[in-house]
Order: structure tokens, then sequence, then C-alpha cells
């Protein structure tokens, strides 16, 4: 099955954290292989990880992920993203900017507690977790 969403970090976190109702359903999309994450998620992930348990944990829970990248055209999608959002006075901050711009190159929706926020990004596909409960 191809991909279809990307995990956010908030949810990845839960996920971590055991906390419901990531601990159900993320490794349920994982092992459906229909869920990836972003370069820039682990970038977020590695730089709130402070004690090397949170680390060993996180470098186990990326192994089992597919992880894209932030290409040239990401960061024009991403670049457009950042200025439209400017433009409307409601930027959102440079790192969910980047990882929308990844969502909206590979035509994938972003998975995120952080609705709100992200729902500002015209096109972007965005799900909560609760959407997911089945």
């Amino acid at each position: 099955m191809a991909i279809r969403f990307i995990l956010d970090s908030d949810v990845l976190i839960d996920l971590l954290a055991d906390r419901e109702p990531a601990a159900t359903i993320i490794p349920t999309l994982l092992e459906l292989e229909v869920a990836a994450t972003t370069a820039v998620t682990v970038y977020e992930l590695y730089s709130g990880a402070g004690r090397a348990g949170d680390r060993r944990d996180l470098n186990t829970l990326l192994s089992s992920l597919t992880i894209l990248p932030l290409d040239a055209r990401s960061a024009r999608y991403a670049g457009a993203v950042d200025h439209s959002l400017r433009r409307d006075g409601h930027p959102i901050n440079p790192g969910d900017t980047l990882i929308a711009g990844i969502c909206l190159a590979n035509s994938l929706a972003i998975v995120s507690r952080n609705v709100r926020h992200f729902e500002r990004v015209t096109g972007l596909r965005v799900i909560s977790l609760q959407d997911l409960v089945v």
C-alpha cells in the first residue's frame, strides 16, 4: 500500500509516551505502510529529546518509519505556503511550513493534534488521530 499520511511530531511524541489514541492507531498505520514522517520532524523530535533513554526510544521508532526529505520541490511548496500565510497575517512556525511543503509536494495528508494550525495551509489535508478512530 502507498504512503498516504505524514505523522507530525506531536502524534509521534504521543506514541512514544504510550498515549491514546496514538498508541493504538499509529502502529496500525505503520503496519499497513501508509504513514511516514519528514526529515524536519526528525529534527524537531531530536531537538526535544534530552535524555539518553528518550533518544534510544526515538532511534527505535524512527528505524521503523519512512522519512521523507526536504527536497527542492518541497522547499518551493513551503516557500509559497510561507509567503501566503505571512501575506494574510497568519504565519506558522518555519518547521511546520517545511512539513506542509513536503506534504503538498507529495500529495499527502498531515496527521497532527495541531489541526487548527495546519488548516491555515491552503490545499493541505489535515487529519486528527480522532478522525482515524474506527
